[in-house]
């Protein structure tokens, strides 16, 4: 007789719930929230979603396999080992699509976007409603001018140096800037610019991505998830870094700006978004 894998996904950061709270979701693997920044962020923008915290989860001392998205979670495993007796598996469910260079092994297998369907793209569209109330807020409100959102990563190399430089571009009244979590709690980058520069900062609070996609006109970025998640929305695509997803990009910025503003036909990416994610939804 076979005993039943017991699994949980470990969510320890707000940003990373807008990958694991569907998978959660439609997996039926329960999730697990480590603090209360992260469970907050769940109750204002996932209530719907179901989670336990971690140390009240009915079956801890069972657990034998761990879904993670950040390295900084690996050492539960001998913390468990300690505790329970048991060494869970460590999975990595990779936190996006993305060119940035991470080391996974600490992980015993690692999953990526093919191992799921796009969970994250079925979960938006059949709860659209909800979160576009919950992302109402952040959104950008433009009366003649189509917003371009500019999303950069943390580890893009002189990153300050590149928004710094957008901050001060001809059409810099257009741009709107989303940091990553990373960059304005740990670096505080967006502090650092609202002081030098005037320009409209998307609250790196809100875990959503694809609300934004949809009401921006382009995506400028660099070897950020957001980019690939940009294809499926047919958005004109600038990339800075030289990265795979460069081959999707414009090249310049003006001529990202003239794309992104035509009313033209938009790219279709439908091919490549099939290798990325699977199948392309209807």
């Amino acid at each position: 007789m076979t005993t039943q894998s017991i699994k949980g996904i470990l969510a320890s950061f707000p940003h990373h719930l807008d990958h694991l709270a569907p998978i959660s979701f439609y997996e039926n693997i329960p999730l697990l929230i480590r603090n209360n920044e992260t469970e907050e962020a769940l109750l204002d923008f996932y209530p719907w979603v179901p989670y336990f915290r971690l140390e009240d989860f009915p079956k801890i001392g069972e657990l034998d396999t761990f879904i993670s998205s950040s390295t900084s979670e690996t050492p539960l495993r001998e913390l468990h080992h300690a505790l329970y007796g048991l060494k869970p598996k460590m999975v990595r469910f990779h936190h996006g699509f993305s060119d940035k260079f991470q080391d996974f092994s600490l992980y015993d297998s690692v999953l990526s976007y093919k191992d799921f369907p796009n969970y994250r793209l079925r979960f938006y569209y059949e709860f659209q409603n909800e979160i576009g109330k919950r992302a109402k807020k952040f959104l950008p409100v433009s009366e003649n001018l189509k917003p371009l959102l500019i999303a950069l990563t943390w580890d893009s190399p002189h990153i300050e140096e590149k928004l710094n430089e957008l901050c001060q571009h001809p059409f810099k009244e257009r741009f709107v800037f989303r940091l990553h979590p990373i960059l304005a709690e740990r670096e505080l980058v967006h502090l650092k610019l609202q002081a030098k520069h005037d320009i409209h900062i998307l609250s790196h609070t809100c875990p959503y991505i694809y609300p934004f996609l949809e009401a921006h006109s382009g995506v400028l970025t660099d070897r950020s998830s957001i980019g690939y998640d940009a294809l499926y929305f047919r958005k004109p695509l600038f990339v800075l870094d030289d990265v795979p997803l460069k081959k999707f990009s414009s090249k310049s910025i003006h001529e990202w700006i003239l794309e992104s503003d035509s009313d033209g036909e938009k790219p279709n990416f439908q091919e490549e978004y099939t290798k990325i994610f699977g199948p392309y939804p209807s």
